[in-house]
């Protein structure tokens, strides 16, 4: 039997699209917030005018160190995500090969927990930021 002729193909398919599409969308959040960092480093003062002149309940300064702050551990964040999901892919490449229990499989999952477990832990942090911009 080949790997085309295997009823599970399309689930080997649809793991191989999902990956590459979580590492684009990681990688598209990190440029994003990349650009918007410097945009709000240098227009913080017109951007906390806008929000006093639309809002009147806004009593604060607008908490620029705070969101920057948020933005950089996001990033982090992402690219964490970024690489999980590049070794998630190579284990299911290892899968679509025929044989997923390789060594290296559990090397990969190794390093998947420690990414994981970084990436709850600046989760952290960021709910804390996240509470006082709210």
């Amino acid at each position: 039997m080949t790997m085309h002729d295997k009823p599970n193909d399309l689930l080997l398919l649809a793991g191989k699209i999902l990956t590459v599409l979580m590492q684009g969308f990681s990688a598209l959040g990190g440029v994003v917030l990349l650009v918007l960092m410097p945009v709000l480093f240098f227009f913080h003062d017109e951007i906390s005018a806008d929000i006093m002149e639309e809002s009147a309940q806004f009593a604060g300064a607008f908490p620029t160190a705070t969101i920057l702050g948020m933005f950089a551990l996001i990033i982090i964040v992402l690219v964490g995500a970024f690489f999980f999901f590049g070794i998630l892919r190579a284990i299911i490449a290892t899968v679509g090969d025929g044989d997923p229990f390789e060594p290296a499989n559990a090397d990969r999952l190794n390093v998947m927990a420690w990414l994981l477990l970084g990436m709850q832990v600046l989760f952290i942090p960021i709910g804390g930021l996240g509470l006082i911009i709210a």
